[in-house]
């Protein structure tokens, strides 16, 4: 009996197990079939061509959840028709894709199929264990604007995910001012054409234009600073109007989705002609971003003919002027500013920049001879000076030169201005050579690798200098940062050996420009055989281990010895 009854329970115990396996199996089977349907309800029926890239994407979406400080891999972006990627945070600010039918709660990452700028959601994951996912300059993540090849970066940042987007993007699209549909928002007349170059996902509608008349008592602190002189400056703030979401309505748009501006400003001929010629030639487009005042270079053109020059009847009247009366001002911008004023920096009768761009104030003309020029653009400049101290020391170079030798200085004094657009044109890769300057601003600047084809190292540099300019604009343009660099302090030159009027950059050249200045007291930059400086910190630093007899007999042929900041590189 107790044998028959044991077999009883385990046949009992059997077809519970078989009842809960084919349980399962149903319910696996009706989450499987049911599951998609609500996903379908819930955000709409989406195919993707790109869709098996989701995979890798939830991938590297776990492997952070589980603590993975960084992954990196290819990622299809798809076709026009494709699926892009989308975050959304809480409490993000700037958003260029809005979340249709997505829970937000918490960080989403989304691969969706785009009607305009809404995200119709594919796929998606939520993140618990971050409480941001963002790319690498705080905005959110968008594959929008790129092209269909490019990489992503998983950066596990400890509460925020950042995913950098490395890729070339879409060619910017341009945006036109018409300003016969504006007459009533620009009562002044003052601007005659804006053309704004912008991301695809930016669609702007219109502007709004009003002018801004300085009360002379109390002038705003950011407008205070602006170069002032008769009629100028000359005012206008410009706000960028876009289209609400679902709605006939308007609102204003950053001007940081900006990336370059085409401007003209309409203003009286008699204006601009009661300037002195030097100041009508250094007029200038200032635009107040991130706290300071940018400027651009800018043509106004006094004498033109109707094909030169567009302007509309009403603006005239606007202004009570007649075509033969307008002068038109035009320049470019890199990016755009709500403000938006005209003026010209003031020049003293010497040609000297004033207190507010200044030179190193009590320096002394560099004193030339046979053996010692100048070259023709800092002679042009006003710019052939140095302290007091270095000019004199200079001026010994002629005890050592040989008979025959010549040396020309190419640049000693630099204005803080100069300065910051040396810095500018460093950072974004225009000019290679390292300038003195903010360098942490260069954190995460992107090297060519070796082997590494030049168009896309471009597309690298491009990419880190869109999404890191802004961040930094500030601080570049900060004329605090330069005050202590050799030439702003006008105790650094640059100086070649001449052969034949021509700068002589051989070998020997080289190693005898090191002997020739560091035998007068200078020292050298290690990396550039041009520069030279003398009483800066450095020079203070390289005095106890100068040997100048060394330096005279000529026993180091490259004299490390009166060089810092490295190897000595004789390479131009």
């Amino acid at each position: 009996m107790m044998i028959k009854g044991k077999r009883g329970d385990i046949t009992f115990i059997l077809e519970v197990l078989i009842s809960i396996v084919v349980g399962v199996a149903i319910v696996v089977f009706i989450y499987l079939s049911i599951i998609p349907k609500i996903n379908e309800l819930a955000y709409g029926k989406v195919d993707c061509d790109n869709s098996v890239e989701w995979d890798k994407i939830q991938t590297a979406l776990e492997n952070a959840d589980a603590g993975k400080e960084k992954q990196e891999f290819f990622f299809y972006n798809g076709g026009k028709d494709s699926c892009k990627l989308a975050s959304f945070s809480p409490r993000q600010l700037q958003f260029s894709v809005f979340a249709k039918n997505i829970n937000v709660e918490k960080p989403t990452l989304c691969l969706c199929q785009m009607q305009g700028s809404v995200c119709q959601a594919h796929k998606c994951k939520t993140l618990n264990n971050f409480e941001r996912v963002e790319n690498d300059i705080g905005a959110q993540v968008s594959t929008t604007q790129y092209n269909p090849y490019m990489f992503l970066e998983f950066v596990n940042n400890g509460n925020r995910l950042t995913i950098k987007q490395i890729g070339k993007q879409l060619k910017y699209t341009a945006w036109r001012y018409n300003p016969k549909s504006s007459e009533n928002q620009d009562p002044q007349g003052f601007l005659n054409k804006l053309e704004l170059q912008y991301a695809e996902q930016t669609p702007i509608k219109s502007i709004a234009v009003s002018p801004v008349v300085l009360n002379q008592q109390v002038v705003p602190e950011e407008y205070a600073t602006l170069p002032k002189m008769q009629d100028f400056p000359q005012i206008i703030e410009i706000k960028l109007m876009k289209q609400k979401l679902f709605s006939e309505e308007t609102e204003t748009l950053s001007p940081s989705v900006v990336k370059t501006a085409e401007i003209e400003l309409l203003l009286p001929k008699a204006s601009v002609q009661s300037l002195p010629e030097e100041l009508r030639k250094n007029m200038q487009v200032y635009y107040f971003r991130s706290g300071n005042w940018l400027s651009a270079k800018a043509d106004c053109t006094i004498n033109h003919s109707l094909n030169e020059i567009f302007v509309q009847e009403y603006r005239l009247q606007a202004r009570n002027l007649k075509l033969e009366q307008v002068a038109i001002c035009k320049a470019s911008l890199n990016g755009f500013a709500e403000k938006i004023a005209l003026s010209a920096e003031e020049i003293t009768e010497e040609g000297q920049f004033n207190e507010e761009t200044p030179l190193t104030s009590n320096l002394q003309q560099i004193q030339t001879d046979d053996h010692l020029q100048c070259a023709e653009k800092i002679k042009s400049l006003n710019r052939c000076k140095l302290v007091p101290a270095a000019a004199d020391q200079l001026a010994k170079i002629k005890e050592v030169l040989n008979k025959d030798e010549k040396v020309i200085v190419v640049s000693a004094a630099r204005s803080v201005q100069d300065q910051i657009q040396l810095f500018q044109n460093e950072f974004e890769g225009k000019t290679f050579a390292p300038v003195c300057g903010p360098r942490e601003v260069m954190q995460g600047k992107p090297l060519r690798q070796v082997g590494e084809a030049n168009e896309i190292y471009q597309t690298r540099l491009k990419l880190w200098v869109d999404q890191t300019l802004p961040k930094v604009q500030s601080k570049i343009q900060d004329t605090n940062n330069y005050q202590k660099c050799p030439h702003v302090a006008g105790k650094a030159v640059d100086i070649y050996l001449t052969k034949n009027g021509n700068l002589d950059t051989s070998e020997e050249a080289k190693a005898r420009v090191r002997v020739v200045m560091c035998s007068i007291g200078w020292v050298n930059y290690a990396k550039e055989f041009w520069h030279f400086e003398y009483l800066t910190p450095q020079w203070e630093k390289k005095q106890p281990d100068l040997d100048v007899t060394q330096i005279q007999g000529g026993a180091d042929k490259y004299p490390s010895v009166c060089s810092y900041g490295g190897t000595v590189q004789n390479v131009v």
